[in-house]
């Protein structure tokens, strides 16, 4: 439709996040190893060939189409292999037997990444795979169906686990990061940071708008600086309407997209 002047065309990062948890009840409890993992993956490739240009590579768990602090986070794991190697090579993690695996303790790094067929999420895992490899990591990609796979993700039986989720399915990140928060069920990443704790309890009283999105920012920037997290993208969502009406506009909502708003054209 891009060129076709019969239709308006409008496209932004939707409000799903497209991510892998890392689950720190494991191999994973390193930062080095975090660090060194997120270093190594190139999601501007993953996000433009494997999805076609469908998403933006990510840094943060809430997508920038929200107001939450996106350009002002700092993120010191973006793409670097030479920089992960160094932090492996630094964490003492090397291959001493010749087999192309760095060893932890003894035994060789090896991961187990849980996925399921969903929006292009096994293609993540088989790229993060191939370039963990070269890293000196192993990978074994569990492939199966999103029941078996929550399944698994609860019980805490992963190392990387992926996952689609709403980031404001109420209109407030709150809950999704719950997913962090120590105290919460839906930590199944088993994830522990006192000072995000406390931040997350005060945004649980916090009323007041701005404040509320300075403490998510801060959040983000706590994940961020903790490697807690693969984020691999937000997808773009887009609508196409015909020009023969008007008030088609999208809006940061996955749905809903049929207003009152929409009139012919005069």
């Amino acid at each position: 439709f891009d060129g076709n002047d019969n239709f308006n065309v409008q496209s932004l990062e939707s409000l799903p996040s497209t991510y892998a948890f890392m689950n720190e009840n494991g191999a994973l409890s390193d930062l080095a190893l975090r660090q060194a993992l997120l270093r190594g993956l190139d999601k501007e490739t993953y996000t433009s060939v494997l999805l076609e240009g469908g998403a933006t590579p990510g840094k943060a768990p809430v997508p920038p189409t929200l107001d939450y602090g996106y350009d002002d986070l700092n993120d010191e794991n973006s793409y670097d292999p030479d920089g992960a190697k160094k932090i492996l090579e630094d964490a003492g993690y090397k291959d001493t037997d010749g087999d192309g695996i760095r060893e932890m303790n003894g035994k060789n790094i090896s991961l187990r990444y849980i996925t399921y067929e969903n929006r292009r999420l096994s293609d993540f895992a088989q790229a993060i795979q191939t370039q963990l490899k070269d890293l000196g990591i192993d990978v074994k990609i569990d492939s199966m169906n999103a029941d078996k796979e929550w399944n698994l993700m609860v019980a805490g039986e992963y190392d990387l686990c992926d996952s689609n989720w709403i980031t404001v399915g109420n209109g407030d990140p709150t809950e999704y990061l719950a997913n962090w928060y120590g105290k919460s069920d839906a930590n199944f990443c088993n994830y522990k940071n006192d000072k995000f704790d406390k931040l997350y309890e005060q945004l649980e009283t916090e009323f007041d708008e701005a404040k509320r999105a300075k403490i998510i920012e801060q959040l983000q920037q706590i994940l961020i600086d903790d490697a807690a997290v693969v984020v691999h993208g937000y997808y773009n969502s887009s609508i196409i309407s015909d020009k023969t009406v008007t008030g088609a506009d999208i809006h940061t909502a996955d749905y809903y997209w049929l207003t009152t708003e929409i009139a012919p054209a005069k």
